[in-house]
C-alpha cells in the first residue's frame, strides 16, 4: 500500500531536510523508513507511562457481539488504511478465529478514530477499531472493548534521514524532561493533543519490528 499524498508530501519534506521532525503513526512511518531512511527518535507514553498502545474492538454496550468470531456478516468500520488499528483486525486478527473479509456484511474506512466510535455507538455499524485510548475516553457513549491486539510502540516522532545533531538534541532533550507528574509539565502540555500527555522515551527501529511482521504477513 502507497502512502497517501499529504504524508507523502510530509515525508519528502522530511527526506529533503525542509522539516526538522514530524509525528508519524506507526503504519506510516514503516512505509516511509524503507522508502526515505528517516529515523524514529522519540515514542509517546501512555496513560501508564508504558511505551505502547493497544488496538481494540468496540461495540455498543447492549451489542450481542461478544468475540472477533461474532463479526461474521456483521458491519465493521476502521480507522484510515493508513494506520495499524485500520489494518490490525482483518490482516492479523480475522483468519486467527477462522474468518476473512469477505465473511464480513461491509467494511468501511473512516479518517479518525472519534470517528468511528460516533458511527458504532449511533448503531451505523456493529463493531469498529480504534485505539485503546479513544475507546477509554469515550466509554460514557455506551461502548465496550470486547477485543484488543498485543502492545504496539507508540507512533513515533521521526527527523530526517541526515538531520542536525544539535537540533534533534534539542527536540529530544526537551520533550523527555517532560514530567506530566510535576505540576510545572502539567501546565505546558494542557492543551496538547492526548496522544502526547504522559511523556516521551527514546524509540529505536527495531521496536517496530511487530508491526512490520503483521504487515509482512499480509502483503502490505
Amino acid at each position: 500500500m502507497s502512502i497517501k499524498t499529504c504524508e507523502l508530501s510530509l515525508c519528502f519534506h522530511l527526506a529533503e531536510g525542509k522539516v526538522a521532525a514530524a509525528f508519524l503513526g506507526s503504519y506510516i512511518y514503516l512505509k516511509a523508513r524503507a522508502q526515505f531512511d528517516i529515523h524514529c527518535l522519540l515514542k509517546p507514553l501512555n496513560e501508564n507511562f508504558e511505551p505502547f498502545f493497544r488496538s481494540v474492538l468496540i461495540v455498543r454496550r447492549t451489542s450481542p457481539i461478544r468475540s472477533i468470531e461474532d463479526l461474521k456478516g456483521r458491519r465493521l468500520a476502521l480507522p484510515s488504511e493508513q494506520s495499524f488499528s485500520g489494518n490490525w483486525l482483518i490482516v492479523s486478527e480475522l483468519r486467527k478465529h477462522g474468518l476473512q473479509v469477505t465473511d464480513l456484511d461491509s467494511v468501511h474506512h473512516f479518517p479518525h478514530h472519534n470517528t468511528v466510535v460516533y458511527q458504532v455507538s449511533k448503531g451505523n455499524f456493529d463493531a469498529g477499531v480504534v485505539k485503546d485510548r479513544v475507546a477509554k475516553e469515550y466509554l460514557h457513549r455506551g461502548i465496550k472493548i470486547i477485543a484488543c491486539s498485543d502492545p504496539i510502540p507508540g507512533s513515533p516522532i521521526v527527523v530526517p534521514p541526515e538531520y542536525n545533531p544539535i537540533v534533534t538534541g534539542s527536540i529530544r532533550g526537551a520533550l523527555l524532561k517532560i514530567d506530566v507528574r510535576n505540576e510545572k509539565y502539567q501546565k505546558i502540555i494542557k492543551n496538547w493533543d492526548r496522544e502526547f500527555a504522559y511523556g516521551f522515551m527514546p524509540a529505536q527501529d527495531s521496536d517496530y519490528d511487530p508491526v512490520r511482521a503483521i504487515l509482512k504477513s499480509s502483503g502490505k
